[in-house]
Formats: structure tokens, C-alpha cells, sequence
């Protein structure tokens, strides 16, 4: 079974990718410059909204069944 990382908040990202939370509701991460891997398969589940603007991502990232492509 995959692991699943469950973020609850935008605090919760901000603690996963050892950022400081520089608002409660909302957040800009730049992935290229954070320093965590996920174990192949981990899924990630959120309470709140996301939006993602891909450069280059070794991931896929798929939403239900579907691959998503940027």
C-alpha cells in the first residue's frame, strides 16, 4: 500500500517543505528550491485548493484516474 500524506492547512506544506509561512491562507512554494522527496507512489491528499505551474517535474501528477499534463 502507498503511503499518503494527508496537509490538513497551507501550515502544514509550509512545515513539509521547511518554508516560512508567510500567510495562513495562502502560500507561493517554489518546488526547484525545496529540499524533500516523496518514496515513488506516495499520493498527497489536501484540504485546500492548489495551483501548480510546471516547469519541470519528474512526477506525474494525476487527479482521480487521470494524468494531468501542464
Amino acid at each position: 500500500m502507498e503511503p499518503i500524506v494527508h496537509l490538513s492547512s497551507i501550515s502544514d506544506l509550509t512545515n513539509l517543505a521547511n518554508i516560512s509561512l508567510q500567510h495562513p491562507l495562502v502560500s507561493i512554494v517554489d518546488f526547484s528550491k525545496v529540499d524533500f522527496k516523496f518514496k515513488v507512489g506516495t499520493k498527497m491528499k489536501a484540504d485546500f485548493y492548489q495551483i501548480y505551474f510546471k516547469n519541470y517535474c519528474p512526477n506525474q501528477i494525476t487527479y482521480g484516474r487521470e494524468k494531468l499534463d501542464f
